[in-house]
């Protein structure tokens, strides 16, 4: 079994490892899924018939999806002072906090 990373566009940042010999895909390297949620790879099987030219190979076109984790603490984006006339009016509004998360879906 051989891969091939290329097909993501980012060889040298492709976090994972084959073994060619049993086909276990492993992580190499850390994950993030903010910066890259998803990966395409090809991987080829060849037997191993004695004369090259007989040899007879298939090969798939892998998609990975990475999951988002709750890893990404909120950030405020608003200010962080208010100044407020002493004779506003009752349910006037003073300020309004903004925060963003960079996580995705249910956990930003």
């Amino acid at each position: 079994l051989t891969f091939d990373p290329e097909v993501s566009g980012s060889s040298s940042h492709f976090p994972f490892q084959m073994n060619s010999e049993t086909g276990s895909l492993t992580v190499a390297a850390p994950l993030d899924c903010e910066s890259t949620s998803s990966f395409v790879f090809i991987v080829t099987a060849s037997d191993q018939a004695e004369r090259q030219h007989e040899r007879k190979q298939a090969e798939v076109t892998v998609q990975l999806f990475l999951l988002d984790m709750n890893d990404n603490r909120p950030v405020f984006v608003s200010a962080d002072r208010v100044q407020l006339m002493e004779d506003a009016e009752v349910g006037s509004l003073v300020h309004q906090f903004v925060a963003i998360d960079g996580d995705q879906g249910e956990n930003g």
